[in-house]
C-alpha cells in the first residue's frame, strides 16, 4: 500500500512540473503571438501609408456626372492640374483616376 501511494505521489509531482513547464510554454507563445502581430500591424500601417503616397482627391470638376468615363475625368483632371502645377501634369503622371 505505502509503495502504490508512493508512486501515486512520484506521479502527481511528474504531472504538476509537466503542466508547470506547459503552462512557461504556453506563455512564451502567447508573448511571441503579441510580438508578432504589432510587428504585422506596424508593417500594415506602414504599406497604407505608401499606398496613398500618391493619392490626391479632388473635388467639384467641371460637368462632374455619373455618366462621365473613367478617361474624360482622368482628362478633365490632367487638365485642371496643368493649370494649377509647375512642371505641367501630363496623362503619364496619373496611375489611375474614380469619380467618387
Amino acid at each position: 500500500m505505502e509503495g502504490s501511494v508512493f508512486k501515486c505521489k512520484n506521479e502527481i509531482d511528474a504531472l504538476k512540473r509537466t503542466i508547470k513547464e506547459q503552462r512557461s510554454e504556453i506563455d512564451a507563445l502567447k508573448k511571441a503571438q503579441q510580438d508578432a502581430e504589432s510587428i504585422h500591424n506596424s508593417s500594415l500601417n506602414d504599406l497604407e501609408q505608401y499606398e496613398r503616397r500618391n493619392s490626391v482627391r479632388i473635388s467639384g470638376l467641371a460637368n462632374d456626372s455619373d455618366q462621365q468615363t473613367s478617361m474624360v475625368v482622368a482628362d478633365e483632371t490632367i487638365s485642371l492640374l496643368s493649370k494649377k502645377t509647375r512642371p505641367k501634369t501630363q496623362k503619364k503622371d496619373v496611375d489611375v483616376d474614380h469619380r467618387l
